[in-house]
């Protein structure tokens, strides 16, 4: 869709690097993004996790979920879990591909969405919200719910 998408603007005339320039971030996010993207680890061979640096300012949230889109470029990964600190909450952004559904797991941490696209909100640290989507992740996986 994103190529038929950029297809249909060269046809009309539009100014693609008009268009990239207002896509563009700031570079602490950017620097942001990076550091989270380079920083994940795969978890149980499909499910890439990691944390946006908690010295992180701007939309976390928005930021978790630019990163969580991201991660999902990689091969084998199914989906991606962006955890991130905001106004005293620990946000996880969720987002697949393929045929595993986030918003199910998401569900089991309190939280919901699309079975593409989720999140979900704890009252909890980043390390504690970690272990309980790795838990969640074990069980699910164990139970033949998650492949």
């Amino acid at each position: 869709r994103t190529f038929e998408a950029v297809t249909y603007l060269r046809r009309s005339s539009t100014d693609i690097a008009r268009i990239r320039k207002r896509f563009r971030c700031e570079p602490e996010e950017y620097m942001a993004r990076a550091q989270a993207i380079s920083s994940a680890t795969v978890f149980a061979d499909h499910y890439a996790i990691t944390a946006i640096p908690s010295h992180t300012t701007g939309n976390v949230p928005v930021i978790g979920a630019k990163v969580a889109n991201s991660l999902l470029e990689m091969n084998n990964i199914r989906a991606s879990f962006v955890l991130s600190e905001y106004k005293s909450r620990v946000h996880i952004s969720a987002r697949s591909i393929d045929d595993t559904n986030v918003q199910i797991i998401m569900e089991k941490l309190g939280g919901g969405g699309h079975s593409t696209v989720s999140a979900a909100q704890l009252d909890t640290t980043i390390e504690d919200a970690e272990a309980q989507l790795k838990e969640v992740l074990t069980t699910m996986i164990n139970e033949g719910e998650l492949k």
